[in-house]
This record gives C-alpha cells, sequence and structure tokens, in this order.
C-alpha cells in the first residue's frame, strides 16, 4: 500500500510539472541586429597610388608609364548600391632623351639633353554603383567621374626652359573596380581599380591628353 500512495505521488508530481511547463509563456528570441552600415548612411575616403600611361594624342609627346600618380577621394554612401563624391587626382610624366642639337623657340641652337614633362591636376565630382551588399568582403564597382583638370605641358632643353603651355580644361572619368573588407564590420579595406581619364587639351604634338592605368588603394569608413 505505502509502495502505491508513493509512485501515485510522484506520477502526480510529474503530472502537474508537465501542465506547468506547457502554460508557461514562450519567450521569443531577438531578432539579429542588421551592421549598422545596413542601417545609416556612411561616409569612406580613400587615399590611392597608381601607374599610369600615356594615351591617345598625349602618346606622341610621352609614351612612358608614369610612376607619380595619387589620387584622395571622399564619399557619400547614400544606400547600399550608390555612392556620391569627390576626388582629386594628380598624374605626372617624364621622358629624356639623348643630347643632341636642338633649336630654341628663339631660333638659337643649344646642344642639350630634352627632359619632356606632362601634368594633370583633377577635381572631379563622382557617382559609384556596387554589384554586392554593403557588409559583403568583396564589393565589385563602376565608377563615373567629371569636373576640372589643369593640364601643364613643359619640356626642358638642359636647364632652360624650351617651351610650356598649361590651362584649365573640361575632364571625365571612367573606372572599374573591387574594394575588399579587411571584415565585415571593419572599417578599413583595400581598393582596387581600372581607370581611364580623358581631357580635351591640345598643344603643339599633344591633342586629346587621355591617361589609363590601375590604382591600388586604402579606404576608411565610418558611420
Amino acid at each position: 500500500m505505502k509502495n502505491s500512495k508513493l509512485w501515485i505521488g510522484i506520477v502526480c508530481t510529474f503530472l502537474l510539472s508537465v501542465a506547468g511547463f506547457a502554460q508557461a509563456p514562450v519567450v521569443p528570441r531577438e531578432a539579429p541586429q542588421s551592421s549598422p552600415y545596413q542601417r545609416y548612411t556612411t561616409y569612406q575616403v580613400t587615399f590611392r597610388y597608381g601607374l599610369f600611361k600615356p594615351q591617345s594624342g598625349l602618346s606622341d609627346y610621352i609614351d612612358d608609364m608614369g610612376t607619380r600618380n595619387y589620387s584622395l577621394a571622399g564619399e557619400w554612401v547614400l544606400n547600399k548600391s550608390f555612392a556620391f563624391g569627390a576626388q582629386y587626382t594628380s598624374n605626372y610624366f617624364q621622358k629624356r632623351l639623348p643630347r643632341q642639337v636642338y633649336e630654341t623657340t628663339s631660333g638659337a641652337q643649344i646642344s642639350a639633353v630634352q627632359t619632356k614633362t606632362f601634368s594633370i591636376q583633377s577635381l572631379q565630382a563622382t557617382g559609384k554603383y556596387y554589384f554586392a551588399d554593403v557588409t559583403a568582403i568583396v564589393r565589385p564597382y563602376v565608377q563615373a567621374g567629371l569636373g576640372i583638370a589643369y593640364a601643364d605641358y613643359t619640356y626642358y632643353l638642359g636647364s632652360l626652359e624650351g617651351d610650356s603651355q598649361g590651362k584649365f580644361n573640361f575632364a571625365a572619368q571612367a573606372a572599374i573596380g573591387t574594394r575588399v573588407l579587411f571584415g565585415r564590420e571593419s572599417h578599413f579595406g583595400l581598393d582596387l581599380q581600372l581607370n581611364y581619364q580623358h581631357i580635351p587639351f591640345s598643344y603643339n604634338e599633344v591633342s586629346n591628353a587621355s591617361v589609363a592605368g590601375g590604382w591600388v588603394g586604402i579606404f576608411y569608413r565610418w558611420w
């Protein structure tokens, strides 16, 4: 009899426990928080170094690769795909020719090493479209730019300036590239870009000074 009462007590306790558990309120799981880069407008600053080659009419004057090319860009990312901003770019090209006899603009003749130089300082408004989400590690993009540029044509005969011409021009660019984040929520990343820039500068043997090349840069983003 005692064993029967003991088993009845155990069964009743178990049934009451199950009933209480079934009536307990279910606490919903918290939804995972989205990235702040998905919730807010964000900003980016990018510094680039590049190698560029003269194209079009500029290659008739200088055809050597330029190694002194720098760019600084700032962007306002409106949503997950579009960004707008401004970009400053500096390009410099130089080529030296063997010593020979040249005629100066005044008609005199001089034996000297000729050094050709051409520089571009441009400031352009840019627009960019990304093909991947803002938290993707790899984000391919296309970019276009429009603005003004100051182009300077100068060559030297020895240490003497042979001829020079500098003026402001319209400038346009087109680019494709990709950004590689150091982490999904990282502030820093790597920027790789192929870029073509056109400037309708014409003087002497130069016409339509275009340049093409590649950038490697580091960017910082925040929100």
